[in-house]
């Protein structure tokens, strides 16, 4: 199967699943023969606007079936994938459009607006197609998407894709806190699939509900799902009430959530009203989960929970906490394991390694290094950064941790000072160069501190330039023009003097302690 490309696991599943039920979506189902149908159409269609294998294609979409539809069409075509977050900044969408030089955007009515407003940064985009809920009117520039399919024929494209060609981008922040393009193949991306398979609970017809972002850890469970002739149910966006709904009424044995999201469950007053009792497996990960929600998810959800670790370039399957060792009482030993992220997926090679790259003592803190099949391509165009990466025949993830004698990893932290609030990655630096826009900062300086709801919340530090003047609320909104909201901070401390290192670095370091000074 690793030696397959992801179109022609598309065609098995046709083959073999035609009439189950591969989609569900605000209430309509969508069998894997018609599935199959439109996804051809889909590249059938692009393949009529001049996109062809190697091309780069943008897509702002929400959760929604055609999203599944272009990613496998594009799959097909040899094309390359690059999706993001339908709340993307167009700060942000128009920097990677023209980062990976793409030929074709395809977002969703509600973006429309956006997209018109910022035409004039996107002119290297030759194509324009918007998929449409409702019928309008679109200007004579931008094609919709149900037109396009409906004039294209279903028959499957002539196209020799190879497991080692480019599936997709994954756009993620970078040192320079510029995004930057994490690059997986065919063979990267079906071997995470294979991983879901050996590692979760991807049952024979299993239902698995799309309540986090497909751009995201819940997209790396379509192929899985549709391997096992399973179903598809997405949400649109997430809420409790949708979510509880959607498990209640179709029955989802499982499932990927943000501890973020977990917590709005929980929180939610009629979170024991509902039958959630298909659940098998509720897989979290993203951000650090808070032990004591951990116990309170146990005690609503059942015995279903399991922890992952992953990152971009090395997707979802690094390492599992399985169900099993998921415990409110027992011995320090193994209770301790909530506090980790699990052991390495069977996969998967890790070492914890210090800055010689050699191994550290069971119990100390090294940078982990990974090896396996899903280990990204590298860089799109950071030919340096990927060599620094992917050093010594290992990925580097700039995760600090440690290991226990009994192989269980705990990070500590991040070399990259990297802040992971809601599940989703922020870099400060990107975030302080937007706050050093203002005119009113001297100095800026941004950190993640613990919080219970978010995982981690952005704070800012921040130093006013002489006889200048600035409120919190005034620096947030002025990051909110700027950056997509979930980069904002979630509050701003002004401060005197910036504390520096003795090389006259801003100190983070000092800035944690000093914040939990305060809060003491």
């Amino acid at each position: 199967m690793i030696g397959q490309d992801i179109g022609s696991l598309e065609r098995r599943c046709a083959q073999m699943f035609s009439t189950r039920t591969a989609i569900v979506y605000e209430g309509k189902r969508i069998t894997y023969k018609q599935l199959h149908d439109r996804i051809n159409r889909c590249a059938q269609a692009l393949t009529k606007l001049g996109v062809k294998k190697g091309d780069r294609v943008c897509l702002i979409l929400p959760n929604c079936p055609e999203y599944v539809e272009l990613d496998f069409a594009l799959a097909k075509l040899g094309a390359v994938k690059v999706a993001l977050i339908s709340r993307i900044h167009p700060n942000e969408w128009t920097f990677i459009a023209e980062d990976c030089e793409a030929n074709t955007l395809v977002f969703e009515e509600r973006a429309l607006g956006i997209v018109l407003e910022n035409l004039d940064r996107i002119q290297a985009i030759k194509n324009l197609v918007c998929v449409l809920r409702q019928n309008q009117e679109l200007p004579a520039n931008i094609i919709g998407y149900e037109k396009l399919l409906a004039e294209a024929p279903p028959e499957e494209p002539q196209v020799e894709v190879n497991p080692e060609d480019i599936y997709n981008l994954f756009y993620t922040g970078g040192t320079t806190g510029r995004p930057k393009g994490v690059i997986h193949t065919h063979h990267s991306f079906v071997s995470v699939a294979i991983g879901h398979m050996l590692e979760d609970n991807f049952t024979r017809g299993c239902v698995t509900l799309h309540a986090g972002g497909l751009p995201h850890g819940s997209g790396f469970m379509v192929l899985p799902t549709m391997l096992r002739g399973g179903t598809n149910v997405i949400l649109d966006h997430f809420t409790p009430e949708a979510f509880f709904n959607a498990v209640e009424k179709e029955r989802v044995t499982i499932l990927f959530l943000a501890p973020t999201m977990i917590y709005m469950l929980l929180d939610h007053p009629d979170c024991k009203k509902y039958d959630l009792s298909s659940l098998q497996c509720i897989e979290y990960g993203g951000s650090p989960i808070a032990t004591e929600r951990l116990k309170e998810a146990l005690d609503v959800f059942g015995n279903c929970l399991m922890g992952g670790f992953g990152l971009m370039e090395m997707p979802t399957v690094v390492c599992r906490l399985p169900q099993e060792e998921h415990i409110k009482e027992g011995p320090e030993r193994l209770m301790r394991r909530l506090y980790s992220c699990g052991r390495p997926a069977t996969m998967v090679q890790l070492r914890i390694v210090d800055d010689k790259d050699i191994d550290v003592p069971v119990g100390e803190v090294g940078e982990i290094v990974l090896r396996g099949p899903h280990v990204m391509k590298g860089y799109w165009k950071r030919e340096e950064e990927t060599r620094t990466a992917l050093r010594n025949g290992w990925l580097h993830t700039g995760d600090l941790a440690r290991i226990d004698e009994d192989g269980y990893v705990y990070i500590v932290d991040r070399k990259k000072d990297i802040i992971i609030t809601g599940g989703l990655n922020v870099y400060p630096k990107e975030v302080e160069d937007v706050i050093y826009q203002h005119p009113a900062i001297a100095q800026a300086a941004v950190i993640g501190i613990p919080d219970k709801k978010w995982g981690e919340a952005i704070t800012a530090f921040v130093v006013l330039r002489e006889n200048a003047e600035a409120s919190d609320d005034e620096i947030i909104k002025f990051c909110k023009t700027r950056l997509t909201d979930y980069k904002c901070p979630k509050s701003v401390r002004f401060i005197q003097t910036m504390p520096l290192t003795p090389v006259r670095k801003i100190d983070k370091n000092q800035l944690r302690r000093s914040y939990c000074t305060d809060n003491e």
